[in-house]
């Protein structure tokens, strides 16, 4: 495994504290916690599509769908937290993403620029923007939590929920 994209396919912190979790209603909290993994992963490959990350990507690892954040933290939820039908509906987006992705990647190193945007503003975010609508539609099923107070002085930014992600933040430009 090259040692700069080891961030990138392993599990975030937050995607591990979500692995204790068996039972319970899904939260809002959680869905966001997918988000993130998920917007991370993204401008990550805009970077590197982009020339502005150090490391190289390869579609031979970017093919797989469960080495990245997101895939751990599909996993960890598992069907019976996110249900059969909600389960089923990200991993076909998460997979489809995954694989326009390595094909994007590979038209980019092989010098075909016209069909790395292409795929990338059509495969690619297509795939993007269904995971993310998943995620939005799952949310709106979600129980409301109860409004707590809190202080935002001295709250660590990893108990914070992170600002809501829009759709439109999906297809980039390459």
């Amino acid at each position: 495994m090259f040692k700069p994209l080891q961030h990138l396919l392993r599990a975030s912190p937050t995607v591990s504290a979500v692995k204790g979790e068996s039972s319970g209603p899904l939260t809002a909290v959680e869905l966001a916690q997918g988000r993130r993994a998920h917007r991370e992963w993204h401008h990550h490959l805009v970077a590197c599509l982009t020339g502005r990350a150090t490391d190289v990507l390869h579609p031979e690892e970017l093919c797989f769908d469960d080495r990245c954040a997101f895939g751990h933290w599909l996993r960890a939820m598992g069907e019976k937290r996110l249900g059969a039908e909600g389960y089923a509906a990200l991993s076909r987006h998460h997979k489809l993403l995954h694989l326009h992705a390595a094909n994007v990647v590979s038209f980019r190193l092989g010098g075909q620029l016209d069909k790395a945007r292409i795929l990338f503003k059509t495969g690619y975010a297509d795939a993007s923007r269904a995971l993310l609508n998943t995620l939005d539609a799952m949310e709106a099923q979600c129980a409301p939590q109860p409004a707590r107070k809190t202080r935002r002085v001295g709250v660590p930014a990893t108990h914070r929920a992170p600002p809501p992600l829009t759709s439109s933040e999906a297809p980039a430009t390459i």
